[in-house]
């Protein structure tokens, strides 16, 4: 009894809060559901880790100033793209010439090193000059992969590339998805009989960078490149952000040098999340693709770079004809191992 009375003040305190308790959660359920206006700020590590359900275990959602910015510079590229796609297309079909002249001009020799000389001395990038023997018919595009493929990674960036030279662009991108995912469910093979692409650029493995056994994936890859069938495939893998565990070596030693563009030593600005690219990031990435694929990939086709819009190209004058007719023979090899492979 004397053990109840010396805590009589705690157990007074403790009933106390009780029905303090008690009488909020009664008003709460009665009239209307209490609302506590405290901001609870999440560190980055925290926001990092408290993922959606179906999203990468890498994957960051744009925030809605990122997705508002996309959404101005579409609309405010559009007019200008759509003149331009459908000027290229006439011009494709044998109708009236080229206004934006994408196709004929600027162009450059078959030989990379002559081109590089040429753009180094006019101060351009090297994939505004398109070079010979490139296939410069309008092509569907299907961009295809994980999170890394939608608008969090290439797509922003070939979107511009597509409008400005004339392609159509279909983009099928599952955020937490991989190489199993996609063998498994026929993704790509889907995506094919849906769109009926010309060209599929395949972006893949960011999602497998750090797993063990890495070469067990070859199966699924060999799988993915098969749903394909006879269109021409190229594979672009993971900008890493770390070394990875050798599925980027699993997917070159499948599709081959000339189809797999190696993006791991790419340096890009990324989202705060430090693992996908943003806008400027997506522009650098897809500038170095496309420069790969317009040069030294299996499978050319014309990526001229958007900045030739606002590029005035010299005309080509004897000296530069004779000097590219002569740089035609010297070997390019040294110059062609420069690019990403």
């Amino acid at each position: 009894m004397n053990y109840i009375k010396e805590r009589k003040p705690l157990l007074d305190v403790i009933l106390l809060f009780l029905i303090v308790i008690g009488s909020l959660l009664v008003y709460s359920l009665w009239d209307k559901p209490l609302s506590f206006n405290v901001e609870v700020k999440q560190t980055k590590l925290k926001t990092f880790l408290n993922l959606e359900p179906k999203e990468d275990v890498i994957y960051q959602p744009i925030t809605q100033r990122l997705k508002d910015y996309l959404d101005k510079t579409f609309k405010e590229d559009s007019a200008r793209a759509q003149a331009k796609a459908d000027s290229i297309k006439t011009a494709a079909i044998g109708g009236k010439p080229d206004a934006t002249n994408v196709a004929k001009t600027p162009i450059g020799t078959g030989n990379l090193a002559s081109n590089l000389k040429f753009t180094k001395k006019r101060g351009i990038p090297l994939n505004v000059i398109m070079p010979a023997g490139v296939n410069s018919k309008t092509q569907h595009i299907l961009l295809a992969g994980d999170s890394m493929a939608g608008a969090a990674g290439l797509e922003y960036g070939f979107r511009k590339y597509a409008a400005y030279n004339g392609h159509r662009l279909s983009v099928v991108s599952q955020p937490s998805s991989n190489t199993i995912l996609w063998s498994s469910q026929k993704k790509l093979k889907a995506a094919v009989t849906k769109y009926k692409p010309t060209f599929i650029i395949v972006c893949l493995g960011a999602n497998e960078l750090f797993i063990r056994g890495a070469s067990d994936r070859k199966k699924y890859i060999r799988d993915i490149i098969k749903q394909a069938g006879d269109i021409p495939l190229i594979w672009v893998g993971p900008p890493n952000w770390r070394k990875d565990t050798g599925i980027n070596a699993a997917i070159k030693s499948v599709i081959g040098n000339d189809r797999f563009f190696l993006s791991e030593s790419i340096k890009m600005t990324r989202q705060y999340d430090g693992i996908h690219p943003d806008i400027n990031g997506s522009v650098t990435w897809t500038d170095t693709v496309t420069t790969w694929i317009m040069y030294a990939c299996k499978h050319k086709i014309r990526l001229v770079n958007p900045i030739a819009a606002t590029i005035k190209i010299p005309k080509v004058t004897k000296d530069i004809k004779k000097e590219d007719t002569e740089n035609q023979s010297k070997d390019s090899t040294k110059a062609v191992t420069s690019l990403p492979k």
